[in-house]
């Protein structure tokens, strides 16, 4: 209940203030585990996934920020801790749950905001992630939240905000592939479809 009353009114939010547009919506199966990795530039991301779609979504976010009042509110819209600075085994554990439980969980391959708005390298261990996880991955692009709200300003600011769903890849192993073969497999075209989805994005809008 809290979480579809909070979806309601970002969604309102996102539409009135950035003229939120969803691109791809039908390549998020509709049910079943499912990992979105989503490009990420600003604190809006989260948000603007989540109302991208109908369904739930679930995400990691900075241990830091589990504190207080907001610490309570994103627990309950599906948020959960990782330590940042190393591996963090219990966010692992935890991630690979909810995606076994069904949930479609969001990754942010890059591991941080990215500071000129532009995709940046990916973390080493995406790959492996992916392929343990054993559901399909659906590159997801988040085309103005830079512009929105880069991590250099304290408030966001209007700015047209899209969101592109690319068609979901399967990271099962091919056959003769060693496991790590598998993982730069995988990992390598997480960021090829994100990089192609960053072009399309900057085609159709400024």
């Amino acid at each position: 209940m809290f979480y579809t009353a909070a979806w309601s009114v970002c969604l309102l939010s996102l539409k009135m203030l950035f003229g939120f547009r969803v691109h791809g919506r039908r390549n998020v199966p509709r049910t079943g585990g499912v990992i979105l990795a989503v490009n990420h530039a600003s604190y809006l991301d989260p948000v603007v996934v989540g109302c991208g779609l109908t369904r739930p979504v679930h995400f990691m976010a900075r241990a830091t920020l589990f504190q207080g009042l907001l610490g309570v509110l994103i627990r309950r819209l599906n948020a959960f801790p990782v330590e940042r600075g190393g591996a963090d085994r219990r966010a692992v554990k935890e991630f690979l749950a909810r995606v076994d439980a069904g949930r479609a969980v969001m990754l942010f391959p890059e591991g941080t905001r990215t500071r000129d708005g532009v995709l940046q390298g990916f973390m080493p261990g995406v790959g492996a992630l992916a392929v343990r996880a054993a559901a399909p991955v659906v590159p997801t692009y988040v085309a103005g939240t830079f512009a929105a709200w880069p991590r250099h300003r304290s408030l966001p600011r209007p700015a047209p905000v899209s969101i592109y769903f690319g068609r979901p890849m399967e990271v099962g192993r091919r056959e003769g592939e060693s496991k790590r073969a598998q993982q730069d497999r995988v990992r390598e075209e997480i960021a090829r479809r994100l990089r192609a989805l960053e072009a399309h994005a900057k085609r159709r809008r400024p």
